[in-house]
């Protein structure tokens, strides 16, 4: 007998909420593949940090700060952004008091960056991420600084990033920055998102040899999917196997050595 009720909702015409992890599950496993993201590794970083200096736009240093905060403390675009140009919840979103740098703007070590709202933190308990200066003259923490410095006009329960024409920043300016930057540097532009940072964070890390416990905590993993992030280059299988060449017995403790199978 024909109800009007879909058989995926109860009485109340509410999902059942275990049917629909299924569809999830079933369009994760069998939908269309997301599109593949580059990332933004720290030399691309640092290249587009030369483009934005040379494009001599009044906003190369809001973009700069944003970038490098997001390379580095592997930030999710919603975490420095407001979802719109005139939209801004100080309680929800980054405010200006939020970035510091310590021990001092003039001279400067650290920084620390309150998130206070983020996708694994439902409770908007909030989280504090450090990011320490490399000692490179592309330092995001120099970097961060010189930010601080040039809105120290600026209240500290203002959004975080504010464009010269008053503008807050959003998703969709940092993917408009972010894609003219790589066009003018001869990439392929399309290739890479705001979500390219994050990316590009974690895999940088992973080439300087870190270890992926550390990945996981620096990035608020509390899954290991990260690891979908990062692949074996050439470089690195040609390294694995030149270890495995040179394997010997005597490198090799197995239980069959201590007489248990």
């Amino acid at each position: 007998m024909q109800t009007g009720r879909s058989p995926l909702n109860d009485t109340a015409g509410l999902p059942y909420p275990r049917i629909q992890q299924v569809l999830r599950g079933i369009k994760r496993q069998y939908g269309k593949p997301r599109r593949e993201r580059l990332p933004v590794t720290t030399d691309l970083l640092r290249a587009v940090h030369r483009q934005l200096t040379a494009n001599a736009t009044r906003d190369a240093l809001v973009y700069q700060c944003a970038f490098s905060i997001a390379v580095y403390a592997l930030l999710r675009v919603s975490e420095f952004t407001c979802p719109r140009t005139a939209e801004f919840d100080p309680s929800r979103q980054a405010n200006l008091q939020d970035l510091q740098v310590f021990p001092s703007l003039e001279a400067p070590q650290y920084a620390t960056l309150l998130i206070r709202t983020s996708k694994t933190d439902p409770f908007r308990n909030s989280h504090e991420v450090t990011i320490h200066a490399t000692g490179q003259p592309d330092c995001p923490v120099g970097i961060v600084s010189r930010y601080l410095k040039a809105n120290l006009h600026r209240a500290g329960t203002t959004p975080l990033f504010v464009l010269a024409n008053g503008a807050f920043l959003t998703r969709g300016a940092v993917c408009k920055a972010l894609r003219e930057s790589l066009r003018d540097l001869g990439l392929n532009d399309r290739a890479y998102a705001p979500h390219s940072f994050r990316i590009g964070g974690t895999v940088s890390l992973a080439a300087a040899g870190i270890p992926t416990y550390v990945l996981a905590i620096l990035g608020r993993w509390a899954s290991d999917s990260y690891l979908l992030y990062l692949k074996l280059t050439p470089a690195v299988l040609a390294d694995v196997y030149r270890r495995l060449g040179k394997v010997t017995a005597t490198n090799v403790i197995s239980r069959g050595s201590a007489g248990r199978r």
